[in-house]
This record gives C-alpha cells, structure tokens and sequence, in this order.
C-alpha cells in the first residue's frame, strides 16, 4: 500500500516540474478530451480507474466491471463555436464479454474562407468524427484484456479523410484495493495521407497508471504518465470522494492544468459536470449517463478454474423502510445471490453482507451441491431506532456483499466483492408497490393499514378527553359502549374543538410514492384526507370499532367508515374525511354523497366482499380496506416516534 501511495505521489511531483509539448495537428489530436465528465474531473488520470461505459476511450478492459448496461452523453463547449460531442453505450454481452460503442465529433463551423489574394470567398467548416467498437474479457480474477477497433474521419472543406485504429489495453488488480492500467492506443501502424500527398504515421500513445482505494469505492486516488511515441511525457493525477454512493467531489492535475469536478447519482440516472482551467479560460464538460437491465455481477476464482463456478448478485434498488419489518413474511428479497457449482463435488461458501457503513456484517454459510446452483434471499438488519432516523428525505446508501469460498474449516478465500448503491425512503412514506432483488414485483396497497396506529400512546389522550367530554352530556356518552355513531361522533368532536383538526386540500397521489404522516404527528397539525382517515381509524380501533379505509384513486382523495353488527347483520358507514372540521353530519352526508357517486350503493347495503386479506378493490379507481382482516399480517407501525 505504501508503495502504491509513493508511486502516485512521485508522478505528482513530476506532474508540477516538467513542461510539456502540446500536440495538436498529429491525426486524432481531437480525440485527446477523451470521453465523459467524470475522466475530466480527475485531471483525466483514468486508465487505471476506468469502470464505466466511458472506458471504450480509456482503458476498454475496464467495461469488465460495469454491472449493467449503460449509456452515456456528452457535451464540451470549446472556444470559438467549437463544440464536442459524445455517445457512449456498453453492456454485458454475455459472461465472459462486455462490449461498447462510442461516436464522437468535434465540430467548428464558420470558418472563413480565403482565396490566394486573402479574397473571403465564402465559409467552411471542420468536423472531426471518430467510431470506436470495443470488447473486453476477464483473462483471470486479477488480469482483464481488451481492445478497440475505431475508425476515424476528418472533413475540412473539400477534404474527406479516413483511417483506421486498433487499441489495446490491460487492467491488473494484486490486491482489493490496488488497479493497475495500460492501454497502448493505435497499436498498429498506421498511415494517415495528407491532403498534400504526403503521409502521417499515426502516433502511438501509452497510457500507464495506478489507482488505490483506501476505502473501497469511496476514495479514489489515481495517477497516470500518458506517452505519444517520441514526442513527450503527459502527467496526470486525480481523486474522488463519493459521498453515500449519491455524491461525488472530483480534483485533479491534467498536465499542468487543474480540474474540479462533481457527480450526482439516483437509482439508474447519473450528471457528471466538470470544469478545466487552461491558458484559453474555463472549458466545461457535462455527461448525463442511464443504466439499464439486470444488476448482475460476475466473477471467477482463476484461470485453471474457469468453468467451476458463478457468482450473480443483486440488490433492491429502493426501499420502504416503512414496511421493511413485513420483509420476512412477504418473502422480500432485499439482496439475491446465486451460486452456481459445475463441478462434481460440493463446495462451501460464506456470504458477508450489511447494509449501511456502519452496520454490523453479517454472515452465512452456504453449501451448494454438485452441479447445481443455489439461489439465496437475504434481508439486512435494520434496527428501528435506525429507520426511526430516516424521517425527512430519501437517503442514499449502500449494500455491501462479499462472498469467500471456505476451503478448509476455519480458511476462506473472498472471490467476490461489491457494493450496490440504494435509496432508503422515510419511515412515514408509503408505497404501494416494489421490485425487490429477485425483479419481482409485491403489491403493498394492504400496507396502509400499517398507518393505522392504535398502538400510539397519544391516541388516548384524544379518548381520555373524549370520555370526559361524553361524561358531561345529557344523556352521557360512554367510549366503549353500545351506541357506536354517538361515540364515533364524540371522538370527531373532540379532535375538532380540542385539537383543532382540519382536513388540507392536498391530493392523494396514492398509486406512486407518497409521505403519510402518522396519527401522532397529524395530531400536532393539519391533515390530508388519507392522513385523518388513519388517524380516525386508529381511534375507532382503540374502541374496538372496526374501520374500513377508502381510497378513490380518481379524485386522489380518501375517506374512513366502519362497519358494524346490527341484528346479525354487517353494516358500513362512510364518513368524508375532505370535510374534516366541518359538522359531523355534514361528513355522513358527503360519505353518504361518495357512496351514491361511485356506485358503492351495493357494496354498502349487502356487504362489502372483500377478499380472504381484507382487500376489495372496484377497478380501476377504487379500493377499500378492511382494517381488522388486514391486521392479521399488518400490524401497526414498531416505528413511532418515541
């Protein structure tokens, strides 16, 4: 480690002492910005670092590490109405290839145009386009080979020039924390005629450099010595710190210029921004880059052992932790791994994973016959004191997973390790719907019920006043007695004249992502329609009155009813939760005017026919909850605030 750091910190002092030719005028100068923002920020020190789609320009056996695929755009403003742009997309081809293409061009337009006699005859322009198609192969678990094979074109004017490049590149990793880079760009002589019939013989560049990562993908320092045949030395350094896998602040050293840059990332989008001093002023790069498909990891103990075994995992991209303690039961897959054994003779291994930093590792064994592949679901560890935490905005993190292969009985040798970038949403969010590890995909509309806290220590100070307030009538109301509306109705009132209730005008977006504020804290404000019919369900609950849950899609509003045994029969009542604040009779009348409105006039007469989970839904706008049916696997939330 120490060596590595010396190494780096050597090409650093070159990097301020040595002087350098520019080289612009050889064939493919242009090519010279390379591809992507994120190269820039690091003073495009990246051939060791190379593992995104950007690596077909860089260090094409790089693309080996991308996980999915991925696409990318760039755009460089130059000097003088020069502009450059970048397409860039790779992905795995199958388990030993991962190939990419790319096409840049860099265009400069209103030239003008001068005859013998310095006569302006007329405007031109120069556009510069090159082609790139690349390919890289695991050659062992240290060593990744790959190429490019590119073509480039040249237009200036009348003139239409073409030529051909192979580029061939290596990366080496001794150790977790430690890459090596090599890529020797056109490797094959190549000619290059000139508009005077004269020839160029394509240059060759070598790129050569290091990258350590002192804290696994969170800190990267890298250096690199960039040489062009005979003509000189390029020297570049630089580093990133990534920031809960969302963030990233990039510096760097790009042959005597500095770079600064940033990357921001969310689920499969990512913007890469990154900005250049140089003699001519500020030249800016941005990148906007998608990934797409299976997050599907790969990898291979040795060369001997090519065919003996696979490792894939996966990771849950988002998840509600609002629900994360009905993970087990729902068979929730947060992290999915499969090893597969080829080989005539079972094999044991051990699986690592924690999700978090500073999350306690767990572990499990794992042993897989011959010849078979086993898959394994694993749910992380999240204490509800930490979900407790998550209460203002989605918060990024990461899973960690890394897998050894036990050898002997108390020695295990790790052959995969990674890390997968997730959204963690606030413990007060609600979700109806979620792809877990496996791509499945789990129906959460039941899960509103978790809102539904009768077990909130605050809701009996609603029912402790309440009762006062019904011992004080004529004739007195009692909470828990035989007359259910005048208890539901004393319960309303309380909430209106003693907390001051009132329903905001604020629309359910309940088929996508939503917050729900819970009872405790609706209590302490106002509310949205969904938001008091939970409050006002868990009251009825703590009564036990049984309460239903409304949720019409359509008008993006919810209400609250109950149901109740009269004569041995079930009967449902629906209150209008938009009225909030107004006279009790009011709310009947409008649930009464909901019912009418949305043809529920059946449903509410004879029954309700809720299915064996307590769910009925009158597609596509409606759905209706039965709180005590659903209680049975939905309990309340474990994660009120203490």
């Amino acid at each position: 480690m120490k060596k590595i750091f010396v190494f780096i910190l050597l090409i650093n002092t070159f990097s301020f002492v040595y002087s350098v030719r520019q080289y612009g005028g050889l064939p493919g100068y242009f090519l010279d910005l390379g591809v992507g923002a994120r190269a820039l920020g690091m003073g495009r020190s990246f051939v060791a670092v190379a593992d995104d789609v950007s690596a077909v320009y860089w260090n094409p056996a790089g693309l080996s590490r991308l996980e999915r695929g991925e696409i990318s755009l760039t755009h460089i403003s130059l000097f003088e109405d020069t502009y450059y742009n970048c397409i860039a997309a790779a992905s795995p081809f199958n388990k030993n290839w991962t190939l990419g293409y790319a096409l840049i061009q860099q265009y400069t337009g209103g030239i003008i145009k001068r005859d013998e006699s310095n006569i302006v005859t007329g405007e031109m322009s120069d556009q510069n386009t090159a082609m790139f198609f690349s390919g890289s192969h695991p050659v062992n678990r240290e060593i990744i080979a790959g190429f490019s094979i590119k073509m480039i074109n040249k237009v200036f004017g009348s003139i239409n020039k073409s030529w051909f490049g192979l580029d061939m590149s290596a990366l080496y990793s001794p150790l977790d924390y430690v890459d090596i880079g090599l890529n020797f760009q056109n490797s094959l002589r190549t000619v290059f005629e000139r508009s005077d019939d004269e020839d160029y013989i394509v240059p060759i560049k070598t790129r050569l450099g290091a990258a350590v990562k002192p804290l696994d993908d969170n800190l990267i320092i890298s250096a690199d010595i960039e040489s062009v045949s005979d003509y000189f030395l390029k020297f570049h350094s630089g580093i990133e710190w990534c920031y809960r896998g969302m963030l990233k602040l990039r510096g760097g050293y790009d042959a005597g210029n500095l770079t600064f840059g940033f990357g921001l990332s969310y689920n499969n989008y990512g913007l890469d921004y990154a900005l250049q001093n140089n003699p001519l002023g500020l030249s800016h790069r941005i990148t906007v880059d998608y990934k797409f498909g299976k997050n599907v990891s790969k990898i291979k103990e040795s060369k001997s052992q090519v065919e003996k075994y696979e490792i894939y995992v996966n990771a849950m991209k988002e998840i509600p932790v609002a629900v994360y303690h009905l993970f087990a039961d729902r068979n929730v897959s947060v992290i999915n791994v499969k090893i597969g054994n080829t080989t005539k003779k079972e094999m044991k291994f051990k699986i690592s994973y924690r999700l978090g930093p500073g999350n306690i590792v767990e572990e499990k064994e794992i042993t897989v016959p011959a010849e078979q592949t086993k898959n394994i679901d694993l749910i992380p560890v999240l204490t509800q004191d930490e979900i407790r935490a998550l209460s203002v905005v989605p918060t990024p993190g990461n899973i960690f997973v890394e897998v050894s292969r036990i050898i002997k009985k108390e020695k295990a040798m790790s052959v995969f390790k990674n890390s997968y970038p997730v959204i963690l949403l606030p413990y007060d969010q609600f979700t109806p719907q979620i792809i877990d590890a496996k791509e499945e995909i789990f129906n959460l509309s039941d899960t509103l019920v978790n809102w539904v806290t009768s077990n909130d220590r605050n809701l009996s100070g609603v029912l402790s006043k309440a009762s006062d307030k019904g011992a004080g009538l004529n004739p007195p109301v009692k909470i828990n007695g035989s007359d259910y509306l005048s208890q539901i109705k004393l319960i309303y009132d309380t909430l209106q004249e003693d907390y001051k209730i009132v329903c905001i005008n604020e629309r359910v977006a309940y088929q996508n992502t939503q917050r729900i504020k819970l009872p405790s804290d609706t209590l302490q404000n106002k509310g949205n329609s969904i938001e008091l019919s939970v409050l006002f369900a868990g009251l009825l609950e703590s009564i036990e009155i049984d309460p239903i849950l409304v949720v019409f899609r359509k008008d993006s509003t919810a209400a609250v009813g109950w149901k109740t045994q009269i004569n041995g029969k079930e009967e449902y009542n629906l209150f209008a939760a938009t009225v909030f604040g107004e006279d009790f009779k009011n709310g009947i009348s409008q649930g009464e005017k909901l019912i009418e409105d949305t043809g529920l006039q059946k449903e509410f007469k004879e029954g309700i026919p809720f299915d064996k989970n307590g769910i009925f839904s009158k597609e596509p706008d409606i759905l209706i909850l039965d709180v005590k049916k659903i209680r049975a696997h939905v309990p309340p939330s474990p994660y009120i605030p203490r």
